[in-house]
């Protein structure tokens, strides 16, 4: 994930899902829940309005 300073002062957040899920894809599938979280968590605290199952 990365985030930079936008106009006026909008924070952009750029989030590589296609990365995150084949690394999420190559992990145990017992693992996949926790490893989707942590995939997940940067965009909860990215975007406060975001449903999330926490």
């Amino acid at each position: 994930m990365a985030r930079a300073p936008g106009a006026g002062g909008m924070e952009i957040v750029v989030h590589d899902t296609a990365a995150a899920m084949a690394d999420l894809l190559a992990v145990p599938l017992v693992e996949q829940p926790a490893a989707l979280t942590g995939m997940l968590r940067p965009m909860w605290e990215a975007v406060p309005w975001m449903p999330a199952a926490r």
